[in-house]
């Protein structure tokens, strides 16, 4: 859509348009309410719908009456009331036209139209500044380390952080939403699947998670989530090799349980535990291994319960 386009016609989304093109023409909104413009020969900037008024955006603030009352049109431009660097606007018929003649005298006429990035001091837009501006600024999380750390495994970071956040689609959440699907885990049979069950409440994932976690040489592991997470922040922020292998494997877990949760759903291959293991070992290994580490007793023990070659520092 070009600027020669009414301004009002732009608010209208296709009914087939994508979702991530849906979302993006939804803040449309947003950025209009962050700019504003200087005005030249007003061939660039729409009378109603563009912020060059000390009123703000017009039609926004006085509604569709005011156009009638200007005798003028939905896509009428700034230069319909300029001459010559000129206010020529007809007599105003209503108190908000006189209002909005009365400070036209406010609006310096410049050589050309200018668009001004309201969030920036230079007036230009600016990526950062703008999502900075539109995103939704929380208290910063203590588990953030956790999940986005050096060595982390992308795919298996994402997964972590849906499954931190809870907004994994476990059957408890697809209940909710009015999807009608057997609650029952699909690992145990017994139980309801949520978040909490999966890791590692079911005894399936429970004795794939007691497994990995010896390898990593923690004892008795900890199968209640929130509890696992607290002892995390506190236990594994630091950037040992021990440290990082602990957290390299957790997210690997989660990522190949998660997996293969949604394989059963859909009727594909089942996997054993022992698989299900195999697999976790061989994305920890193929991250870690030759990872250079202090020659330590504890780092050897880990390197030969995994199989890593010890590359010393």
């Amino acid at each position: 859509m070009t600027r020669s386009q009414s301004q009002h016609s732009l608010l209208k989304i296709p009914q087939d348009c994508s979702w991530g093109w849906r979302k993006l023409l939804k803040l449309r909104a947003d950025a209009r309410s962050l700019l504003s413009f200087e005005v030249g020969d007003g061939k660039n900037i729409f009378l109603w719908h563009d912020c060059w008024h000390p009123n703000g955006t017009l039609y926004q603030k006085y509604g569709h009456r005011i156009v009638y009352d200007a005798a003028s049109s939905l896509n009428a431009k700034v230069s319909s009331i300029l001459q010559n660097k000129e206010w020529c606007w007809r007599p105003a018929r209503s108190e908000d036209l006189v209002d909005i003649q009365s400070k036209l005298s406010l609006v310096q006429i410049k050589d050309s139209d200018k668009a001004i990035w309201l969030l920036n001091s230079s007036g230009k837009f600016n990526c950062a500044d703008t999502w900075q501006h539109l995103r939704g600024k929380q208290a910063e999380v203590q588990w953030w380390k956790l999940i986005w750390f050096n060595k982390a495994i992308p795919r298996h970071g994402f997964i972590g952080w849906l499954t931190m956040k809870n907004r994994l689609a476990t059957k408890d959440r697809l209940i909710q939403w009015g999807i009608c699907v057997d609650p029952v885990c699909l690992f145990c049979r017994h139980m309801l699947e949520d978040r909490d069950h999966l890791f590692f409440k079911c005894p399936f994932t429970k004795r794939i998670w007691d497994h990995i976690m010896a390898l990593c040489l923690v004892s008795d592991a900890i199968d209640d989530w929130n509890m696992l997470v607290a002892w995390g922040t506190q236990h594994l922020q630091g950037k040992s090799f021990r440290s990082s292998l602990c957290k390299v494997a957790w997210w690997a877990a989660v990522y190949h349980i998660w997996l293969q949760r949604n394989v059963r759903v859909h009727g594909g291959k089942i996997k054993t535990e022992e698989q299900i293991v195999q697999d976790i070992c061989r994305d920890v290994k193929a991250r870690l291994d030759s990872f250079r580490v202090n020659n330590s007793i504890l780092n050897r023990m880990l390197c030969n319960n995994w199989k890593f070659h010890l590359c010393p520092m």
